[in-house]
């Protein structure tokens, strides 16, 4: 990391607890997030109101690429930059997103210093006084790209990303080589972590990248039972949301501007609009992600939330999160359930486990067959972790 961007990380870092620390209650924040808002739509929209914005969803976005950031890269060209095919421009980056859209990973443009304020604004966010202390954070994710290959020549951080890509023998040895203090990393490598007794001793962990289920929660807490476990909802379109010290997702409305449409089953899809990012514009775009607001009391002014799941997954008009719930009241230690098309769902178990119960607790809400079969349950390495699900 050079200097100037250590400076940069370290004003957005200070910002961020600044703004923590002034803007107490809703009213102040909403004030200064409007304020804002209206600054970064007269750079990008000509001063147009928000509402005025046609939606966007990843299909959208990837279609025209090319007009939603200011190199004018299409999608293919800074998806060959982030991949190492073809050069950065200088001063700019290029990621990718973990999951994929239409069997595409998204590509996202940022500028250096763009890559700092944001590296500064989630230090903060996570560990707060404790990044003062220089700890040794190690992020593990399924992709790597260039943005994240940049990361790992830091200097005035010791940071390390490890690529989920190899397999998780070989994060896991990367992880002890570099033995980190703070652990950031999809639920299902924490809990194949913490199930195999791993020789990692990291005093903060948090969770990214997929939905932190009990399950894996449960197994996390005991297999690392000195580390405070905390969560990051973060995707291609930006830092949305980080634990607070009762374990509540709260959004960063200090970066984002949220609108929470209702979607049914009491959950609401992720609206959002970035006033922070200058070199892509990010504004009204649908998340396809579903939450569910919650009270809190730690008594910050940002929004609790808990996710829900993705709206592509839902089934019988409720939420992953429903389906979820009451499998695992059931009695199931752990499950998937998998819906292909319009066929009838399949509810896999491990062997051993009782199905009846379970199999009872999908049909009542789903007021259809469901078909249980019971096989090994592993931990996938080279996909994501969804419990609910549904294909085309």
């Amino acid at each position: 990391m050079s200097l100037g961007g250590a400076a940069i990380a370290l004003r957005a870092y200070a910002a961020t607890l600044a703004r923590a620390a002034l803007l107490r209650d809703r009213a102040a924040l909403e004030r200064w997030r409007d304020r804002r808002l209206a600054q970064w739509l007269r750079a990008w929209a000509g001063g147009a109101r928000l509402a005025e914005l046609s939606p966007l969803d990843r299909h959208g976005l990837m279609a025209d690429f090319a007009r939603l950031n200011q190199l004018g890269l299409s999608a293919e060209e800074a998806t060959a930059m982030a991949e190492g095919r073809a050069p950065l421009p200088l001063g700019y980056h290029v990621g990718l997103s973990t999951g994929t859209t239409a069997g595409r990973r998204m590509p996202y443009v940022i500028s250096e210093a763009e890559r700092f304020v944001w590296l500064g604004t989630i230090l903060a966010k996570t560990l707060g006084a404790a990044a003062l202390q220089r700890p040794r954070v190690a992020v593990a994710l399924p992709q790597g790209s260039a943005l994240y290959d940049a990361a790992n020549r830091g200097h005035a951080l010791p940071l390390c990303f490890v690529s989920l890509a190899e397999g998780f023998d070989a994060a896991q040895a990367r992880l002890i080589a570099f033995r980190p203090d703070v652990l950031v990393a999809p639920p299902r490598l924490l809990h194949w972590l913490a199930l195999r007794g791993a020789a990692l001793a990291p005093r903060f962990l948090f969770s990214a990248a997929e939905m932190l289920d009990p399950p894996d929660r449960a197994a996390i807490a005991a297999g690392f039972p000195k580390a405070r476990l905390g969560e990051i909802y973060m995707a291609t379109e930006g830092l949305f949301a980080v634990s607070c010290r009762y374990g509540r997702l709260h959004l960063a409305e200090d970066c984002l501007h949220f609108d929470l449409e209702p979607a049914g089953d009491g959950t609401a899809e992720a609206v959002i609009t970035d006033f922070t990012r200058q070199v892509q514009r990010m504004a009204r775009y649908r998340t396809g992600d579903l939450v569910r607001p919650v009270p809190c009391p730690c008594g910050s002014p940002l929004r609790a939330v808990v996710v829900a799941g993705r709206a592509s997954d839902r089934m019988g008009g409720h939420a992953p999160d429903t389906l979820r719930d009451a499998i695992l009241a059931s009695g199931a230690a752990d499950f998937r359930l998998v819906q292909v098309g319009e066929d009838n769902p399949v509810l896999s178990l491990a062997p051993g486990a009782e199905t009846t119960a379970p199999r009872r607790a999908v049909e009542a809400l789903l007021q259809r067959p469901v078909k249980v079969e019971t096989r090994p349950l592993a931990l996938p390495e080279g996909a994501k972790l969804r419990r609910v699900m549904r294909c085309p």
